[in-house]
């Protein structure tokens, strides 16, 4: 009930403010890239019939009715929509019939830019080593590579496997794969370390760069 209340609250503060933006500025439309944005501003893009334009990065949550349910109606109030990828516009008309007749459009993302220096690995270029960068979560696969790891070790004997990623919201997550690695006497081979801000050189070194990912990843 509390977070109810809570939701509710910070809903209605968002109508609020947003209402007051719209008077003050009076755009032509409103650019989202996530349907629990628009949830709370829906009303007042209906109220003041902006046109709305949504690029979509991710798949359709088809394993949530509540959030499916948020993203067929954010889908069909667009004006226009596009996606980061073939497979995510394909993915997208398939679960809304409303993009379906809407053109398809498809504007990839660029490059990242680091805005900051290299995090320089603490183990040596030419090893067998294996590399992971990105969220540190289930949907990502990462329980997997513990899995190939003890599976592979006597083929591989040298092979070393290095996740890097991580932060506040995952720390149960991370505790867990810990334990994991503890279990199966991975210590010495799997290493986790932690969020980088420029992970270049963790590719350059990598003998083999994974995305074991077991959801649907926006690049298909």
């Amino acid at each position: 009930p509390h977070l109810v209340a809570v939701n509710l609250w910070h809903w209605a503060r968002c109508h609020l403010k947003f209402d007051r933006l719209v008077r003050r500025f009076r755009p032509t439309h409103v650019h989202l890239g996530n349907p629990l944005t628009f949830n709370f501003i829906e009303g007042v893009v209906r109220w003041h019939r902006l046109r709305l334009v949504i690029r979509m990065g991710d798949a359709a949550p088809v394993s949530s009715a509540v959030q499916m349910w948020m993203w067929r109606r954010y889908a069909r109030r667009s004006t226009r929509a596009m996606a980061i990828s073939e497979f995510i516009w394909r993915d997208a008309a398939l679960h809304c019939s409303s993009l379906r007749a809407q053109p398809k459009r498809v504007i990839y993302n660029l490059a990242p830019t680091p805005a900051r220096p290299p995090d320089i690995p603490d183990y040596e270029l030419g090893g067998q080593h294996i590399v992971y960068v990105g969220q540190m979560t289930q949907e990502k696969g990462i329980f997997h590579i513990v899995e190939a790891a003890d599976q592979l070790r006597k083929r591989f004997p040298n092979a070393h496997y290095h996740l890097v990623g991580g932060s506040n919201h995952t720390l149960r997550t991370e505790a867990a794969l810990r334990k994991l690695v503890a279990a199966r006497s991975l210590d010495g081979r799997i290493h986790l370390h932690g969020w980088k801000a420029n992970a270049q050189l963790f590719y350059a070194h990598a003998a083999v760069h994974v995305a074991p990912s077991i959801w649907a990843e926006p690049l298909g």
